[in-house]
Parts: structure tokens; C-alpha cells; sequence
């Protein structure tokens, strides 16, 4: 997509702002003016006027006129008056500021000079002497201070750059966003600063938030007053706000929860805020009951922005503001951007639909500094001079016309091959009862995927423990998402910038959450051997006799390994089926030295429903826990599940899929003798699904639907004579052009080949007679039925169905498959309907969290419709 679209139903935003100012210096200059005796800053050690503040940076502008050159200016920054002085008359000679924070290491500030080419500013002189290294060329922000205060009268440039920002270089080496006048200024615009108004400003100078409130603060008329996070207490922060009688505070969502968790220990409220701005990260409904707490006449703003973009929405929280689906809107685009969303393709998606955030305007970044790859990467340069950034952010429009900022791109994980979005699973963490605060990451596992953690503040009015946590979180949490492990943290680490330090979180556990009541170390050797088995099946830490298998992760995939090793090492023989009856530590340990052999059920209850049964088939090589995800959907449904003969307990498997069908409709009339019934099949299960339901109108019995999730549906079945000729012709075309010719050494070698297939297609043979009589592990045995039910599904014939159906797939296999869809499925019929339900998801995750929450929906609309 080479460059942004025009305002449509995914563009939001048009420029028809007009500023009366073009540059920063020109619009200092009118405060000035208009101004002069006003209060401009103020911090801990001095305060100035308009005036006084004009002519101060004066000196530093004239000074930095007297070097002599206009290389950038490096300015270790910390939260003061002279930061500002010293960005402001940098600004008014027309130089470029690269401000830094205090707290990053020396060698960085010295990466950063050298990279930029730019001239090192120290702060003082005792920051000077504890460095080992230092350029030549650095001054000190005294020795800028010079005796010269008029104008300088340098015009600046509108269209040259203002600021560079870095990155602390922490993830690899610093990444540098370059900003102009229009970021600082529409940063202005939308604020709506009054000349009374007193504005905090507390964020670290090395970042935007910071740099631009200090600069920015001076061209409204409205007084900016500087707390030092770095160096002041920061408990000493709302008795400061109170006295200093602060009207405006925009900072980070978690310095702001900070704050107000202070005030409401304190049972203080700052009275004289008028609003309060949030920005930079989600927010949830327990941070603004919080923050409504200690700020009761503040009204509640929140945008959405970042260093390469300057804040590019503005929204209110009013009371009667609720988030949907977890996250708070974060407002309509400014008058001044156009933000778009668009998809993989880079094409743009409707409203409602989630993709990437596209943001253009005039105060979109110029790029990244001397990184020409990244910045073509990440930015978009439009022939009229506009500016586009690809933020890595997600995010949708919804339909008032607010954007929801659904979380970063990178925010999304894999875990044991399903997705995971880890704002969302943090959201649903933070609402539990006992949680203060919660950050939820991901953790490296030794095999290259993904463990899903959560570090979390306590109520100290609340005894949580694991088990109470992960109860909260049932049912609104998939089981594959839910945190392998929780830490307790008395409160949540901060960045430099003021935002969650999630790579301290991940990288350091300060303690397990303690487990108390929940938590009962295995108490035999039995009991330590299955637990073992759990953590290494699952890859988890701590398990306790108490923990479920399936709480802990399991998945259908997961029980066939567990199930072998239960076998293999223990002597252990279970089913799926009883697995799901009772799969903790303590009772399967109870089960162990009993030699005992599972009894070989055909059908097994998934859920606690009370209402008409649904009979489930699983997918070709799967059991019935499947389906454990549906039956959760369903609670008021029972569902049963079949399980394959041979797949988890030594029998020898059907032969065909009739074979299967006529076991399946006599235990399930073992279940229900009259019916009518309502039979689920998902992929190889679907064409078992179609021969139960044939073979139950065949004997009078009524089937009220039969849904089918992505059904192998063969166009034709070939006879076994006809496979085996097919599969002769295939290896002999193979032989003869690999050995053209018709010498003796060729014949030889086309005979050796025809050897090589014929043994392996006996060994193949022997494999897969050998199906549920080997017991394989794990995944191997997944994969010899998976195969064996392949063969019988090709064998097999399935015919034209009239009843009443359901089909769930995703787009592409209609459109794949419709033909032959159409023939077995009308979608018309005399006996009766065929509904479709499109699902964007992968074949293997239809029936997975969270797809199946669609599939639940339409099958509770249909069984609770007459058929026709």
C-alpha cells in the first residue's frame, strides 16, 4: 500500500485544523506577549515568569550562538527548570535536542552523542567527575548560561526537525524518533490549557511525554510545575498536588494509579484537579474507580499516541463511559490525523473489524534517526509531503466512531498452537476481587513455545491464593490462556518513562503468590510420580495434589501423552473418558497399584448439562476431550462425546466407518432410546456424524440436526483394487523416469525401486494393523489413528442428507468444497434446512477456544428451535 486512504469507513480523521502558529519559538513568542508577569515554572529550587523565563533562554540561545557550529544538542535532562531553559534556547538558535534521561547508564548518554554527532550537556558538575569517559566537547548546562538576552532573531524552519527521542537501548541498540514543530503543537492544540490553569509536569524530560509537557506548557499561557519521580519521594506526591493546588495532570496510566493508590491510602482527595489525562497503556475499570476516588472534579481523559505519532485521540471518560469486551475506547481522532485500520495485505478493514493502526498527519515523526531501513519499513512518504507510521498497534473502530486500542501486535502469543492475547487475559486478571494490579506475560519455554504467567498485586485486606485466582478466572479465561504461574509483587515495576517495567516481570520472579489452603505437596510416591508426569507433559512448575490436569493446561492433544505415560511408566491403563471424570494429582494417584484396566466406553459425558443431549464425534485420531471447550459453552446442554475403539485402551479399532456409526448409535440409545437426536461431528467426525444419522432414519428413529464442523466429505470412494492400482501406477511412472532406458542395469534399478515401495507399503500395512493393539505415545498414537481413520474416510461412501443441518467452516472451504458440500448437504430440502456458519479460523482450532464460543452461540439458537 504505498500510501494511506482518503477518509472512508476505516479512515477516521481529517485535517482541517489551522494553527495560528507554524513553529514553537513563534508561538512562545505570543505567550510571551501576551503574558509577561505570568507564572511560566516553577520546581523545588526556583520559579519564573513569562518574562523572566524569555530572556533566560535568551542567554542559552545567544550562548550556543557564540560555539559556533549547529550540531545537536545532547542534553541529559533531568525533571528542572534548566532542562527546559536549555531545550527552549536550543530550539530558538535552531538546533536539534536529543534529551536524555538521567538514570540511563553514562555509556549510553556517550552512544547517543557519538551517533548524533552531537555536543554532551551534563547537569552538574557531579555527574561530570563519576563519569570515566568524557568528550572533549561536553559542557556543562552552567557553562550555557551566558549574559546575552536578546532575541537571537534566528527564523526557525517549520519543516525542520525539532527533538530526537531514543530509547533507553535496554532491548539492543538505541532507536532514535525524530519529531517536529507540528507534534509539539497539535500536542498543544488539543489540551485546551487555560492562562490559570497549573500543569504537572512529572514525566522524565528523555521522553516525549515529558519533553513536550515541559516545552509545551510555556506557549499556553497556564504555569507548569515540576516533580522530580526520579529524586523526590514519590509518597510525598498528592500532598504536594494538594498544596501546590494542580489543575491539570496528564501522565501514564501506572504513575497515575500510583498516585491515586497513594491518596487513597492516605483518604486524601485532590480536589482542585479539573482532569486528568491517561495515556500510553490500556486502561481498566478498577484504575479509573481509583482514580474517580482521589480525584472526585477531575474529568477523566484518555488518548492514544506514541513518540512516533504526538497524541492522535482524545476521549472522555465520563461515568456513564463502560468498556466493551475489556477495553476502554480511547476516542476519536483529532481534527488533524487520519488513522486508519488495516489488515495482513495492508488493505483497509470495515468498523468493527481488528487490525493494524495506521496513523497520518502532520505530526507524524520524520523517521527514525540514521536508520534510512527501519524508517522505510515503518513509515510511509507521501508526494504531497504527508507522513504515515504503521504503529504495530491493534486496534478497531467501533460504531460510535471511537477507536479501541486492542493491544500491541507483538502482544500475541502461541501457546501450545493456540493464540493468545495477553492484554485481554490481563484485563480479565485485574477485575478479580483481590487483584490491586496485575501484568500478565509470556515466558519462554525450553521448547520454543510460550507459558503464560501473571504477576499480581494483592488487597492486602485479601488472603488470595492460586487456586481462588484461577477459579475467578473459569469461564472467562480459555483454559489454554489461563497463567501456568502466579508471583506476588507488593507493586508493579515501572519504567524510566512511568509505564510497566514487563521485562523486569518477566525476567525476575520475586516470590510465588503463596498457595496456602489450595496447594498440598504430594503426599506418596504415587502421587509425586503422576505430578512429575503433569509437569512434564505440560511443562509446568509446582503441582499440587489438587490441581487438575485440564486446569493446568490440558488439551485433547496433551491427554493422549498423558495417558501413555501413565501407561508406559506407571502401568497405568486409563481412558479419556475417565480422565475427564477425575484428572487431579490425588485421584489418579488413587488409581495407581490397582493394575487397573479401563473399561472400553464408547460414549463419555463432557459437561454436568441437564438439558437434551447433544452426541458429539471427534476428529480423526482425537478423543473426547475434544470437546471439553464445547461442553464449558454449553451448560446447559449434556453433551457426550464418542471415543474411538483402540485409541486410549488396547482394543482392535473398527474397520469402517459404518463400523463406527453402528457402535456409536447403540451406546448413545444406551444414553437416550428414544430420541430425537442431535449428533455434532468435527472433520473425520462429521462423516461418522452423517452414517449415525442415515443409520438411525433407516431404522424409523427421528434426528431433529446433524451439525457438522469441516466434514471430510470424499467426492468418490475408490474400491481397494482400484487404490492399490492407482498406487502401482504412481510408483512405476516414479521408477521409470528416475531409471529411463531399457538396458539390463535400468530394468535393475527400476526392479529395486518397485522392491523399496512394495516394502513399504507392507511395512505401512502392518503399521496400521497394528492400531490399537501397539500402544504408541503420545502424539505418535495421534498419529497412527489420524491415519487409520484417513484410509476408512477415503473408503468411504457418504450419500445425499436431507435432515435438517448445520455447517460450520471458514470461507475458504466453501468455497473449496462447495460442489461437493452441496451434493451431500442441500441447502434445500424436503426433509430441511441447511444453515451456515462461517468461522475465520484455522481447521484445527474450530473447535478451540475461543472459535467454539461461535459455534456454541448458533448451536444453543438451533436446538432451541423446532425443526421443521
Amino acid at each position: 500500500m504505498s500510501q494511506a486512504a482518503g477518509p472512508s469507513s476505516t479512515t477516521k480523521g481529517i485535517d482541517s485544523s489551522a494553527l495560528p502558529f507554524v513553529t514553537v519559538p513563534d508561538a512562545f513568542r505570543a505567550a510571551v506577549a501576551q503574558h509577561p508577569n505570568r507564572l511560566a515554572l516553577r520546581d523545588n529550587h526556583r520559579s519564573l515568569t513569562y518574562r523572566e523565563f524569555d530572556l533566560a533562554s535568551n542567554r542559552v540561545a545567544n550562548r550556543l550562538l557564540e560555539l559556533g557550529d549547529d550540531r545537536p544538542l545532547v542534553v541529559v535532562a533531568p525533571i528542572a527548570i534548566r532542562s527546559v531553559l536549555l531545550m527552549h534556547g536550543a530550539l530558538k538558535t535552531g538546533r536539534l535536542i536529543a534529551p536524555l534521561d538521567p538514570r540511563w547508564p553514562a555509556e549510553q548518554w556517550l552512544e547517543i552523542a557519538h551517533a548524533t554527532n552531537g555536543r554532551l550537556v551534563l547537569p552538574d558538575a557531579a555527574t561530570r567527575d563519576r563519569m570515566t569517559t568524557l568528550p572533549p566537547d561536553a559542557v556543562l548546562a552552567d557553562d550555557l548560561m551566558g549574559d546575552d538576552d536578546a532575541d537571537p532573531g534566528v527564523v526557525a524552519d517549520p519543516e525542520a526537525p525539532v527533538c530526537v527521542f531514543f530509547t533507553s537501548g535496554s532491548t539492543g541498540a538505541p532507536k532514535g524518533t525524530v519529531i517536529g514543530h507540528q507534534t509539539q503543537l497539535r500536542a498543544l492544540d488539543m489540551m485546551e490549557i487555560l492562562p490559570e490553569d497549573r500543569y504537572v509536569i512529572a514525566a522524565p524530560m528523555g521522553f516525549i511525554t515529558g519533553a513536550l509537557s515541559s516545552m509545551g506548557i510555556v506557549l499556553t499561557g497556564g504555569s507548569g510545575h515540576l516533580f522530580d519521580i526520579t529524586t523526590e519521594d514519590i509518597s510525598s506526591i498528592p500532598s504536594w498536588l494538594s498544596a501546590r493546588e494542580i489543575t491539570i495532570m496528564p501522565l501514564s496510566v501506572t504513575l497515575l494509579g500510583t498516585i491515586a493508590g497513594l491518596a487513597n491510602q492516605e483518604g486524601r482527595t485532590i480536589d482542585s484537579l479539573r482532569w486528568v489525562s491517561h495515556g500510553g497503556e490500556p486502561v481498566s475499570a478498577q484504575h479509573i474507580a481509583e482514580c474517580r476516588r482521589a480525584f472526585p472534579n477531575a474529568d477523566f481523559r484518555y488518548g492514544y499516541g506514541m513518540t512516533e505519532t504526538g497524541w492522535v485521540t482524545d476521549g472522555e471518560l465520563s461515568t456513564s463511559t463502560e468498556p466493551v469486551d475489556g477495553i476502554y475506547p480511547a476516542g476519536r481522532p483529532t481534527a488533524s490525523v487520519q488513522i486508519e485500520i488495516v489488515d495482513a495485505d495492508e488493505q483497509p478493514l470495515p468498523d468493527g473489524d481488528e487490525g493494524e493502526i495506521w496513523v497520518t498527519g502532520p505530526q507524524v515523526a520524520f523517521g527514525y534517526w540514521n536508520q534510512p531501513a527501519l524508517t522505510a519499513e515503518r513509515f510511509i512518504f507521501h508526494p504531497d509531503g504527508r507522513r504515515t507510521v504503521r504503529t504495530g498497534d491493534r486496534g478497531r473502530f467501533r460504531a460510535d466512531g471511537t477507536l479501541e486500542v486492542c493491544g500491541r501486535m507483538d502482544r500475541r502469543v502461541k501457546v501450545n498452537g493456540q493464540l493468545v492475547d495477553l492484554a485481554l487475559v490481563e484485563h480479565e486478571v485485574r477485575l478479580l476481587p483481590a487483584v490491586r494490579d496485575a501484568v500478565v506475560s509470556s515466558v519462554p519455554t525450553d521448547d520454543g513455545g510460550h507459558r503464560v504467567v501473571a504477576h499480581v498485586v494483592i488487597d492486602r485486606a485479601e488472603q488470595a491464593t492460586v487456586g481462588e485466582l484461577r477459579r475467578g478466572l473459569a469461564g472467562r479465561v480459555p483454559e489454554y490462556a489461563m497463567p501456568r504461574a502466579f508471583f506476588r509483587v507488593e507493586d508493579v515495576p515501572q519504567t524510566n518513562s512511568g509505564k510497566v517495567d514487563r521485562a523486569w516481570l518477566r525476567e525476575s520472579a520475586v516470590g510465588a503468590l503463596p498457595l496456602e489452603t489450595d496447594y498440598v505437596a504430594p503426599r506418596d510416591d504415587r502421587e509425586r510420580a503422576v505430578a512429575q508426569l503433569f509437569e512434564q507433559v505440560l511443562a509446568v512448575e509446582r503441582v499440587g495434589v489438587h490441581d487438575n490436569f485440564f486446569e493446568l493446561g490440558g488439551d485433547s492433544l496433551s491427554v493422549v501423552d498423558l495417558l501413555a505415560g501413565l501407561s508406559d511408566d506407571l502401568d497405568l491403563e486409563l481412558s479419556a473418558g475417565e480422565l475427564l471424570q477425575g484428572a487431579t494429582v490425588e485421584e489418579i494417584g488413587a488409581r495407581l497399584g490397582t493394575r487397573h484396566t479401563p473399561r472400553a466406553r464408547t460414549i463419555v459425558r463432557v459437561n454436568d448439562g441437564r438439558g437434551r443431549p447433544l452426541f458429539c464425534v471427534p476428529g480423526g485420531g482425537d478423543t473426547p476431550v475434544q470437546y471439553r471447550p464445547l461442553g464449558r459453552r454449553l451448560p446447559d446442554i449434556a453433551v457426550y462425546a464418542f471415543a474411538y475403539r483402540g485409541l486410549d485402551s488396547r482394543a482392535v479399532p473398527d474397520q469402517s466407518v459404518a463400523a463406527i456409526a453402528r457402535r456409536n448409535v447403540a451406546a448413545m440409545r444406551e444414553i437416550d432410546p428414544r430420541g430425537p437426536y442431535r449428533i455434532l461431528g468435527y472433520s473425520f467426525g462429521g462423516a461418522v456424524a452423517l452414517e449415525m444419522a442415515e443409520q438411525l432414519v433407516a431404522t424409523g428413529a427421528e434426528v431433529e440436526l446433524v451439525a457438522l464442523a469441516e466434514p471430510s466429505i470424499p467426492a468418490t470412494a475408490p474400491s481397494r483394487v482400484e487404490s492399490s492400482l492407482a498406487f502401482a501406477g504412481r510408483v512405476r511412472d516414479r521408477a521409470v523416469q528416475a531409471n529411463p532406458g531399457t538396458d539390463v542395469r535400468a530394468r535393475i534399478e527400476r526392479g529395486i525401486e518397485w522392491g523399496r515401495a512394495a516394502a513399504a507399503y507392507g511395512a505401512r500395512q502392518l503399521y496400521l494393523a497394528s492400531a490399537g493393539v501397539v500402544r504408541r505415545r503420545g502424539l505418535e498414537q495421534h498419529e497412527m489413528f489420524l491415519h487409520l481413520h484417513t484410509r476408512l474416510f477415503r473408503a468411504h461412501v457418504v450419500e445425499p442428507y436431507t435432515g435438517r443441518t448445520m455447517l460450520v467452516a471458514s470461507p475458504q472451504y466453501f468455497a473449496d468444497t462447495q460442489e461437493t458440500v452441496d451434493r451431500v448437504l442441500p441447502p434445500e430440502s424436503v426433509g430441511g434446512r441447511r444453515h451456515d456458519l462461517q468461522v475465520q479460523a484455522e481447521h484445527l482450532d474450530l473447535m478451540r477456544e475461543p472459535n467454539v464460543a461461535a459455534v456454541a452461540r448458533a448451536l444453543d439458537v438451533l436446538l432451541a428451535t423446532e425443526s421443521p
